[in-house]
């Protein structure tokens, strides 16, 4: 039996599944994003004698001289392609072949992982910015479904957000179980799911701005009968789509990206086809990215 420290652990089944398939990946997890260098590592970096990478690490990655957080001390200077100079040719990473893992950020250890600390609970899913993470949550034809494990604390161990209690996330976990529920509602296709999922989000809005949270259990109640007894069943139908407003909000969605100078090859080739593919007009911005 282990004498290490555990601590139990909220994940999708998904996650179980999961192993990074390296250099058979479709994409590379090392392009287009800024690769954040946590402090301990920085030193590690600062003090590394490895012949081979000691140059280059003092060379490529830099302190990061407007921010003082722990996490985010220096980043890792990008070559012209956007690509990290530390990806081999194999599209893995000439840090941890040559030096091991413990030598990778906090950024790079935990990627595609997503942790979360919610008040004493610990979970942990997957981006699905992942091609794999994507293929394993998105592609089973079965609903997702959740188990509680337990893993070893680790000192680097990190959690992204935390929930405080306050009068406005005390129904945090009825919303929870709710939104799953209905997702894995399989009477209902997807979009009437989401659909459905958006009309009660509205409605709890709207009790919250009217100081009636006391109130959200009973409207749960009252959405959870109305779905069991068939209320929604062809109403859905009649909802006229607003085409205007769809294309708005994608455009937006493309307008941050742009913003955030997005350098992902893959990811504009991807959006690209999504917006062919709804009937989006050439020659918009969208041809000048990329």
């Amino acid at each position: 039996m282990s004498d290490k420290k555990q601590r139990k652990v909220l994940i999708p089944q998904y996650m179980n599944q999961f192993r990074c398939i390296g250099s058979e990946c479709e994409d590379t997890c090392c392009v287009g994003w800024n690769i954040e260098i946590d402090k301990n590592t920085y030193k590690k970096y600062r003090n590394c004698n490895n012949k081979n990478l000691k140059a280059k690490l003092k060379d490529k990655v830099k302190r990061n001289r407007s921010n003082t957080s722990e996490f985010d001390y220096a980043k890792i200077k990008l070559n012209e392609h956007g690509s990290c100079p530390f990806l081999d040719d194999n599209k893995l990473c000439s840090i941890q072949s040559s030096l091991g893992e413990e030598y990778l950020s906090l950024a790079c250890t935990i990627y595609p992982r997503n942790p979360n600390k919610l008040n004493n609970s610990f979970e942990k899913s997957g981006s699905i910015s992942c091609p794999e993470v994507a293929r394993l949550a998105l592609l089973n034809p079965k609903k997702m479904e959740f188990d509680e494990i337990y893993e070893d604390i680790k000192p680097r161990h990190i959690t992204k957000r935390s929930l405080h209690n306050n009068k406005f996330t005390e129904h945090f976990w009825k919303f929870r179980i709710f939104t799953i529920s209905l997702l894995q509602n399989r009477n209902f296709k997807l979009w009437e799911r989401l659909i459905i999922l958006g009309l009660f989000y509205e409605k709890v809005e709207e009790y919250i701005k009217e100081n009636k949270s006391n109130d959200i259990p009973n409207l749960i109640a009252k959405y959870t009968s109305m779905i069991d007894n068939g209320v929604f069943d062809g109403m859905l139908d009649n909802i006229p789509t607003q085409t205007t407003l769809q294309m708005k909000i994608l455009k937006e969605l493309i307008d941050e990206a742009i913003y955030k100078g997005v350098r992902s090859k893959r990811y504009i080739e991807c959006l690209k086809e999504c917006l062919y593919g709804i009937g989006y007009v050439k020659g918009t911005d969208i041809e000048k990215i990329g």
